[in-house]
């Protein structure tokens, strides 16, 4: 089975409308099955797309399994909760 994103979140400063020039991105990317080869696969991603505009922004990506990040939301964590809250997705 081929391990796939299913939704890219934005959150923090750029969600909130609230970011400096100098902010980094913050994402967070739900996938089927999180794995060292498909977290490797969104570093790559980010850091390509960082080289091209000179690494402005900074991209910072929190991986999870969509299992995972609604479990934790259903917990009440809250930096899950805060995503969820405030998130945008891209």
């Amino acid at each position: 089975m081929q391990k796939r994103v299913i939704k890219f979140i934005l959150y923090g400063s750029r969600a909130r409308g609230v970011a400096a020039e100098d902010s980094d991105l913050d994402l967070v990317a739900l996938v089927d099955e999180k794995t060292p080869e498909i977290e490797r696969a969104l570093d790559d991603l980010a850091y390509g797309v960082m080289w091209d505009f000179d690494f402005k922004p900074v991209i910072s990506i929190k991986v999870f399994s969509e299992e995972r990040f609604r479990s934790s939301t259903e917990k009440g964590m809250s930096f899950y909760r805060h995503v969820e809250k405030e998130g945008i997705p891209v």
